[in-house]
């Protein structure tokens, strides 16, 4: 019978007859710019890894592709198991995980590859750098959208790729920037959203059981610590299962194991993840870290050189200058491929955006530090602000970090020209 084995937040092993499938790990530290942390310990051993024989990620971010995690597993471990990823423009990811020391790596596509006699893996990429898994095995099979934003659409053509499922496993509570400090509507109303995703997945999927997961994290920054109050807790989700799926709820605490289709009582689970959340005030947060001026100015500037560079098109020089308050520094700054990143006198201008030097320079120094700010939640939008605006630098910046490049009208049409006349027949 097709097991599961729960490690920690998104992060579990599929066991279905030999073959025994790790999916998403990280074990320990903090992710997103030091702004997430584990709401409970991690349960892994070295007898439960080296019975481990394939390894799938389901997309970049840190709390699923955990590099200080990757880098701390076993050498005989990455010389063994059959890692897989999406497959990619750039094959960055697959290049990053063999230089870990990775021997075995392969992309998957829009076909199931085998795991072993009767299990099969299918995991085509989904939208924005994400993808989801179906496991597929004599017994029972389980499809993990674990962050997936999906929508009705979405659903009906995952329904069509998998077929009748057994297992969801699915995220449970935000994960992203939700509102301003003190906005508790917001805050609210996003909780609220991801239930309903979540009833709409079961309505559409039709799951026998669903298995809540991607959530079991805490905020851990003095910028973010407020979306701790009203991020979704495990027994409320239990109960709104209940009562609007078709599904039944299941919570597995690390350590946990589960035989798909056996009686599963989640009160001790959900207790003990309850008692973890009501401790996180007793936690030490994340330093506040400040980053000088120069720095920062350096590495703005740096961020509009690798924008121009990747990106001669109108989309970019066609943005508008967008407005930065830095809180710690105390100034206001403009940011545009002409006018450069600059300071400029506060006077009565409304900011797009105020936020501390370090996560704006985060933002600053990697192609995906702009989705670390929006997950990371650590900003505020004034009243009369315009955050689109200032985030549209870093939805170019996150489509270049996935291998997209937009070269401009002639280089492209040269570049077209040169693959049609190498193609030719002589």
């Amino acid at each position: 019978m097709m097991k599961l084995h729960w490690i920690n937040h998104a992060s579990f092993i599929v066991d279905t007859q030999d073959t025994r499938l790790l999916c998403d790990p990280w074990f320990e530290g903090r992710a997103f710019n030091d702004s997430w942390a584990l709401l409970a310990p991690t349960c892994i051993d070295d007898a439960s890894l080296s019975q481990v024989t394939h390894l799938w990620f389901s997309h970049e971010h840190p709390d699923h592709f955990n590099l200080p995690t990757l880098k701390r597993l076993p050498a005989a471990f990455k010389e063994r198991v059959q890692v897989f990823f999406q497959t990619t423009l750039d094959q960055r990811v697959v290049a990053a995980l063999r230089k870990l020391g990775f021997a075995k790596v392969q992309e998957l596509d829009q076909q199931p590859v085998a795991l072993g006699a009767g299990v099969s893996l299918l995991g085509p990429p989904f939208l924005h750098g994400d993808s989801w898994s179906l496991v597929r095995g004599p017994d029972a099979s389980l499809l993990n959208l674990n962050d997936c934003n999906t929508n009705r659409q979405t659903l009906d053509v995952i329904a069509a790729q998998c077929g009748p499922i057994d297992v969801l496993v699915t995220q449970f509570s935000y994960a992203a920037w939700a509102g301003n400090k003190g906005d508790e509507v917001a805050h609210r109303d996003a909780a609220a959203a991801v239930v309903d995703r979540l009833v709409e997945q079961c309505e559409v999927l039709r799951p026998r059981y669903v298995v809540l997961a991607a959530s079991f994290v805490w905020f851990c920054h003095p910028d973010n610590f407020h979306m701790n109050a009203h991020a979704n807790r495990i027994g409320d989700v239990v109960r709104s299962v209940r009562e609007r799926c078709a599904a039944q709820a299941i919570v597995l605490y690390p350590g946990d194991t589960w035989v798909v289709g056996a009686e599963h009582d989640p009160g001790p689970a959900i207790q003990r993840y309850q008692s973890d959340q009501d401790r996180v005030a007793e936690h030490a947060l994340t330093p506040a870290r400040h980053v000088p001026e120069a720095e920062l100015l350096a590495h703005g500037r740096d961020f509009l050189r690798r924008l121009i560079k990747h990106n001669r098109t109108l989309r970019l020089f066609l943005l508008a200058p967008t407005r930065i308050q830095v809180s710690d520094l105390g100034k206001h700054f403009i940011l545009h491929p002409l006018r450069g990143f600059v300071e400029v006198p506060s006077g009565d201008k409304i900011p797009d955006v105020e936020l501390g030097s370090d996560a704006l320079d985060f933002a600053f120094r990697f192609g995906w530090g702009g989705e670390t700010l929006i997950v990371s939640g650590r900003y505020v939008v004034p009243k009369g602000g315009n955050f689109a605006r200032f985030h549209e630098y870093f939805n170019i910046a996150a489509d270049n970090n996935r291998g997209h490049r937009f070269p401009g009208l002639l280089k492209t049409m040269l570049r077209t020209a040169a693959r049609l006349f190498r193609g030719a027949p002589h």
